[in-house]
């Protein structure tokens, strides 16, 4: 049963991303401590691999968007998503996990529909 419920919790994370993506266009604002981040890509679970990049000294973790300044949100194995700052070479915790920080994404209200 366990397995079953691993595999749920996976698909239902797959549409979360799926439904992000779908809406990035208006909701694409992340706040963390004040600051807001523009999300500008979202990469799709399929197309996720483990970060390979001279700078990447951390355990395993992929790229699973771009904000608008061309920072990286990674996903780590531990679950939890951080922002690398590329210009500082910093890393920023954001959230527990990646359903967390999704559902974290706000409307955008400089988008126009």
């Amino acid at each position: 049963m366990p397995l079953n419920l691993a595999l749920g919790a996976e698909e239902c994370m797959n549409k979360q991303m799926q439904n992000a993506i779908a809406n990035l266009g208006v909701k694409r604002k992340y706040v963390h401590e004040g600051v807001t981040y523009t999300v500008a890509i979202l990469v799709r679970e399929e197309d996720q691999r483990p970060i390979s990049a001279p700078w990447w000294r951390g355990k395993q973790a992929s790229i699973v968007g771009v904000d608008i300044e061309g920072n990286f949100f990674i996903h780590h194995c531990s679950g939890k998503v951080s922002l690398r700052i590329n210009a500082t070479q910093e890393e920023i915790e954001l959230s527990n996990s990646l359903g967390e920080f999704l559902n974290a994404l706000q409307f955008d209200e400089s988008v126009t529909p």
